[in-house]
């Protein structure tokens, strides 16, 4: 309700600065009382129906339909109110947490959507600095002293400067933007939204410090306990605020032929409703999709044949409560609606697996593979990897029909499959796994360009600047050098995890874990597969299934179409942070040779974009530069890349070129890079310094000395 339609009535909204009383039993939720948050966050409490009147403009009032007072306060002062527990709820900016030093006293409940903007370190365009490097140790003004503090400070480290030398920070309440203008800095650090503001000022921005936007937070010790379940009230109603101003549902008719392409278009916030039509073959589908990807979702529909595509906007909706309960069917002709029987609704009754069931749950995914859910492919997975449970033409039949339906891309099933392998997988006992952020870079192979291995050998730069990297991988598929052939080639040992393993995997900087040793069910379908002549679900389920469960990864594809559904299946299957790429040529690493299309997944976000080795501040070198040889030749090529310091031979600059770049792309993700530019300065350090080529001695020592205790207790 908007503070346009106050009505003062003295009996129905008591003097609150005289009648503290009012308070008690109140859950106080904190609101900006001005700013670029304040009229946003009005219209959000409008739509979650709390009522409010604002009389005499005071800056607390009592909500009407709820056990609710709002106060109202500055946004910087919110997360220290809501930290301390003076107030219970709070929306501010992300931003302002930081600034506040309150990140370790506020639970951020939901990120809400609006109020976007960027922190951004800024410059005069036309002026000599053009790298945050070459502005440390100037002059910085800011309004966000203490995340700006921080941020140089970590550029002052990298640049090993010392008392004066250091960048200094100077706090400035408004008008940031002309304090280069007037002489009192060389560089400012501020929000930007637009950037029309700084563009005016003829500053450009150099560096992105943080990305922000405004956020519904709570206490991590909140005072009152029974108010948890209004918390949860609140939260609810504020999401299917925000989720109804970002979805539509699109409606349509599509024939049962089309329809598992359709799904892939439209495969909503859980999953599609999808009902018979009285026409054979025929179905209506209802999904909730992105309200600004809806115009290219109807056109990508009328595409492949859907009829009568209808959008709807959304006044409200309750987002977390989007579930498939049961899903019924009305067959032609009657009215009764019945539960569709499938074999994932039975999997409790089944108390094995036999080639009868498989056989029935085949017929599923042949007949109406649109009904086939991911529970349904982990019970499949599960009688493949059952010995016996299914026959030989069965496991044909099935990776046909995947295949053929392009199942396989969806990201549900890649997450169920994922899940499966990884329960039936041996253990990999990561040694403070639980306190390092793993990362990993690994591609789905069958690029056809057999280059050299740079995914490896970015790992172990990676490693060398300080990322803590377990890498999972096999041996050559599709090339003349995997990454297992490549490391044995340099005398390193993969330690298998047995009971006699005497020590867990070590905490050592890179380290390698072959695939076979931790995932011994796909031996069973391995035959199979190779012997078909089309690649698989189990031929780029690889970069999932990484025992070590990593934190942040790399990942590289071989065909644009599983870009996004990687992202979404990384995202889904727990990963925080990642980059999913392929080259222009269809190559499954960031290529050296021109565009890279990248989907980055960031704080539970996935953005599209295009990378180029101009980014990095590389050069272009064209594929058959960087091509690949044997593991003997491939060993040697990296020996000589990560041995010479800085007398790298000119000839391996293009290899060189295509492990910055790709090791680059790894230290942003594992955060300690800032940028791509960052990212290729700690990894040429990490390679000139030897420091690269010393985490992989370390790992090579570590299997050796594994091994040694291992043959000692037999």
């Amino acid at each position: 309700m908007s503070e346009s339609s106050v009505a003062s009535d003295p009996s129905r909204h008591p003097n609150l600065s005289s009648d503290l009383e009012a308070l008690d039993g109140r859950l106080l939720f904190a609101i900006p009382k001005k700013g670029r948050l304040h009229e946003k966050c009005l219209q959000i409490l409008s739509g979650a129906d709390i009522q409010f009147r604002r009389p005499q403009r005071l800056d607390v009032c009592l909500v009407m339909n709820h056990p609710i007072a709002l106060v109202f306060l500055p946004a910087a002062d919110i997360p220290s109110f809501v930290g301390n527990g003076n107030v219970d709820l709070g929306i501010t900016g992300h931003d302002v947490i930081l600034e506040a030093g309150m990140q370790d006293k506020v639970v951020e409940v939901q990120r809400l959507g609006f109020g976007k903007c960027a922190l951004q370190v800024q410059v005069p365009e036309h002026g000599p600095i053009k790298t945050v490097e070459q502005l440390a140790g100037k002059r910085v003004v800011t309004s966000f002293e203490v995340v700006a503090g921080e941020y140089f400070k970590k550029v002052d480290d990298q640049q090993q400067l010392t008392g004066d030398q250091r960048t200094k920070i100077q706090y400035i309440g408004g008008s940031v933007e002309a304090a280069c203008a007037l002489g009192l800095a060389e560089g400012i650090v501020d929000l930007v939204e637009s950037g029309e503001t700084m563009r005016a000022a003829g500053l450009h921005a150099i560096s992105t410090v943080l990305e922000t936007e405004a956020v519904l937070i709570k206490s991590i010790s909140p005072s009152r306990a029974d108010f948890a379940s209004l918390i949860n009230l609140v939260a609810s109603r504020i999401a299917g605020v925000v989720a109804a101003e970002k979805y539509v549902v699109c409606s349509y008719n599509i024939s049962r032929e089309a329809l598992p392409i359709a799904v892939q278009i439209t495969p909503g916030r859980r999953a599609p409703t999808i009902s018979p039509l009285e026409q054979e073959g025929w179905v209506d589908v209802s999904a909730m999709v992105m309200k600004k990807d809806c115009a290219k979702v109807m056109d990508e529909l009328v595409r492949i044949g859907a009829q009568d595509v209808l959008i709807f906007n959304l006044d409200n909706c309750r987002a977390g409560a989007f579930r498939v309960l049961k899903l019924y069917v009305t067959s032609p002709g009657s009215t009764t609606a019945v539960p569709l029987a499938y074999p994932g609704d039975q999997r409790k009754e089944m108390e094995a697996y036999t080639p009868v069931r498989f056989k029935a749950l085949l017929g599923k995914l042949v007949k109406t593979p649109e009904f086939f859910t991911p529970d349904d492919l982990k019970l499949a997975l599960n009688h493949l990897f059952t010995p016996n449970a299914v026959l030989p033409e069965q496991i044909g039949a099935f990776l046909a029909v995947m295949h053929m339906r392009k199942l396989e891309r969806c990201p549900k099933n890649l997450v169920a499959a994922a899940e499966v392998l990884h329960e039936r997988a041996l253990k990999a006992a990561v040694e403070d796994g639980d306190k390092d952020f793993v990362v990993d870079i690994v591609g789905t192979g069958g690029d056809g360009h057999n280059t050299f291995n740079v995914s490896t050998t970015a790992g172990i730069v990676a490693a060398g600047a300080g990322a803590r990297v377990v890498k999972h991988g096999n041996r050559a598929s599709t090339s003349s050098s995997g990454s297992a052939d490549l490391l044995q080639s340099l005398d390193c040992l993969f330690v298998p995890p047995t009971p006699a393993t005497v020590v867990p995997i070590s905490r050592v900087p890179f380290t390698f874990i072959l695939a076979p040793h931790y995932h011994p069910s796909l031996a069973t379908v391995d035959p199979y597969r190779k012997a078909l002549p089309f690649r698989t679900l189990f031929n780029i389920l690889g970069p999932l299934i990484n025992p070590a469960r990593p934190r942040g990864m790399v990942v590289g594809v071989a065909e644009p179409g599983l870009g996004l559904p990687f992202a979404q299946s990384l995202r889904d299957g727990g990963v925080e942070r990642a980059l999913v790429v392929c080259g222009a040529e269809n190559l499954d690493e960031i290529s050296c040779a021109g565009h890279t299309l990248a989907w980055e997944l960031k704080d539970g976000e996935i953005s599209e974009r295009k990378l180029h080795p101009e980014q990095f501040g590389l050069s272009v070198h064209p594929l058959t530069t960087v091509a690949g040889g044997t593991p003997t030749e491939n060993a040697d090529t990296l020996k000589t890349l990560l041995r010479s310091g800085e007398n790298i031979p000119e000839s391996l600059t293009p290899v060189l070129h295509f492990v910055l770049l790709n090791a680059s792309a790894l230290l942003v993700v594992a955060g300690l890079a800032l940028d791509y530019r960052e990212g290729v300065r700690l990894a040429m350090e990490s390679i000139t310094s030897g420091k690269a080529w010393k985490a992989l001695e370390a790992f090579r020592d570590s299997g050796k000395l594994a091994m040694s205790k291992i043959n000692s207790q037999r």
